[in-house]
């Protein structure tokens, strides 16, 4: 009841939405209180989006629909890949400075899960997700952005895990062998549906630096793996580790990382290493 409540006192409730959120989102209303804390405002724009004319994106899209967590029966269905690319294809059009990435379906289908019977809620949640933590990420040539953002990563494994920093170091075992999708995707490429609601439900409470805590609790969890091993090795660990470790990952995120923004400094990238 508080939280219907909430809900519809929004946008008013915001701050009591969002420390209701830090304890608890009970499932059915996943959807609306994720669209309300990252600001959604429901404006019939996604209404007034093409989302039929053939554009050059879509051969790609039709190929990255029928790979997406379908596993998932919603998403699995044909009205499902129906709604899926819907979407894609509106984002497309709502932004013609960035480009489609492949990555981007598998950052909407959790959206799309939770508000598979309204469109639009998905999209706008999309819409106001994608700026506040991949910003730039979907430019045409983005590898200068990509660049930035794992030179950070890797200096908050320095700071935070200096030892396991020396030995990745060492074997050459840099974030863009195994950090690119993680982030390009928030996670959703890499865990399953039923573990990144988990995880977002705490990404969405966190500033645009929380996802690079989130790179740095999966190589805690996988730090429980001797350290001395070859690239090789070290490469099909930390991969396994982020596939299966959610609970260790959460527990950690609990432990080490606060979800405010002003609890937690982000380290300037060094500027003798700052893309241009």
């Amino acid at each position: 009841m508080l939280l219907k409540t909430l809900l519809h006192g929004y946008p008013y409730t915001h701050d009591l939405l969002k420390s209701f959120a830090s304890k608890d989102i009970p499932p059915p209303f996943r959807g609306h209180v994720w669209a309300c804390l990252l600001g959604v405002v429901e404006n019939g724009l996604y209404e007034r989006l093409d989302k039929c004319s053939p554009t050059h994106t879509d051969r790609q899209i039709e190929v990255d629909i029928p790979r997406c967590h379908q596993y998932n029966e919603l998403l699995s269905s044909q009205e499902g890949h129906n709604k899926l690319k819907r979407l894609l294809k509106a984002w497309v059009t709502a932004h013609p400075q960035y480009v489609y990435w492949q990555g981007l379906d598998s950052l909407t289908a959790p959206f799309l899960y939770l508000n598979f019977n309204n469109e639009e809620r998905a999209f706008l949640s999309l819409y106001k997700f994608i700026p506040k933590y991949l910003h730039l990420f979907f430019l045409k040539d983005n590898s200068s952005i990509i660049k930035e953002y794992l030179v950070k990563f890797f200096q908050l494994i320095f700071f935070h895990e200096p030892v396991l920093a020396k030995h990745l170091h060492g074997i050459n075992f840099i974030p863009e062998l195994y950090a690119i999708p993680w982030f390009l995707t928030m996670f959703s490429h890499v865990f399953p549906l039923h573990k990144i609601f988990h995880l977002w439900d705490k990404l969405i409470l966190g500033d645009h630096s929380y996802p690079l805590f989130i790179g740095i609790a999966i190589l805690k969890a996988a730090k429980e793996h001797p350290a001395q091993v070859g690239l090789q090795r070290m490469h099909s660990t930390v991969q396994r580790s982020a596939g299966h470790c959610d609970g260790n990952v959460r527990q950690r995120l609990r432990k080490d990382v606060p979800i405010h923004p002003e609890e937690h400094h982000l380290p300037e990238v060094c500027p003798a290493r700052r893309s241009s």
